[in-house]
């Protein structure tokens, strides 16, 4: 067995190891890190990416929770504007996602067709 680095050590270590869901998560936070105009958010985001730094002290963070803020309300106000069809669908990606399964990462945020929006 390989031993691992930090860099490929689970981001979130309490669940079970999966490498697709956090090779997702790792993506998902390059997204923010990209999105975020503070050079020094950034730099916190890609320690946490890097496994210098723990997801938990990212969430503390300030300028983090800052960040977010405006994009959870704007995807909860998203989330309530959803057809009865679309909650099923949702409900059953995050079912699937609880299984482990990833869905494809599709094009990169920003490009035609990517369904990441601004996040």
């Amino acid at each position: 067995m390989t031993p691992e680095t930090p860099a490929t050590a689970p981001l979130l270590p309490s669940l079970p190891a999966n490498r697709a869901l956090d090779e997702h998560l790792r993506r998902s936070l390059a997204v923010l890190r990209d999105q975020s105009s503070d050079p020094a958010l950034q730099a916190r985001i890609d320690d946490v990416i890097a496994g210098r730094s723990s997801l938990r002290a990212l969430a503390r963070d300030g300028a983090f929770g800052a960040m977010m803020e405006p994009l959870v309300r704007r995807g909860m106000q998203q989330v309530d504007a959803l057809s009865d069809d679309e909650r099923r669908a949702a409900a059953e990606g995050a079912t699937a996602f609880e299984r482990g399964e990833v869905p494809d990462a599709g094009p990169a945020p920003g490009e035609p067709g990517s369904s990441h929006g601004t996040w």
